[in-house]
């Protein structure tokens, strides 16, 4: 169980290399912004904010700006979810085969990949956060939107890659 909290897991019994730490603690950052700007969204908003949105853009739906609350706590939610599951490959489910031989290394990447799945995550927060806040101001929110696809298309490209690399150190 100490290891779920720990700062200094890899995920598997390789050692802990610096490109995670950078990700674990760009992924804290990312979380610690996004509560902040949750909470500066919904002090400084109207009671009403756009909740849905039409094809092209525009608002379709208005709620309460609690909205902009939850959202921050669904982000600290998926921080943590990720947070621990980079250091227990068990809660990772590829459709690929693990190899005795080779879980040590296949572990590690799923684990790896995990941290990168997650900052591509807060991304569609971070965007889905401004175009609420730009519908809600009438500002154009186009860029906003070209962000959340950005990140939602970043996420499938890394889960692609993580199958394809844990496949791949399985075969070695």
């Amino acid at each position: 169980m100490i290891k779920f909290f720990s700062l200094n897991q890899s995920g598997s019994e390789l050692p802990y290399r610096m490109i995670d730490r950078i990700l674990d603690v760009i992924g804290i950052i990312m979380v610690i912004v996004l509560v902040g700007l949750s909470v500066f969204f919904y002090c400084t908003s109207d009671n009403m904010v756009p909740t849905g949105f039409y094809a092209n853009g525009e608002p379709r739906d208005w709620g309460d700006k609690f909205i902009y609350l939850i959202q921050g706590g669904l982000g600290i939610l998926l921080w943590l979810c990720c947070f621990f599951t980079a250091r227990n490959p068990k809660f990772i489910n590829l459709p690929i085969i693990i190899r005795k031989e080779r879980a040590v290394v296949q572990n590690y990447w799923k684990c790896h990949f995990c941290r990168w799945m997650l900052l591509c995550l807060l991304g569609v927060f971070y965007f889905t956060a401004f175009a609420l806040r730009c519908a809600e101001l009438g500002i154009d929110d186009s860029w906003a939107w070209m962000g959340f696809s950005l990140s939602l298309v970043l996420v499938f490209i890394v889960i692609f890659i993580m199958c394809v690399r844990v496949y791949r150190s399985g075969r070695a």
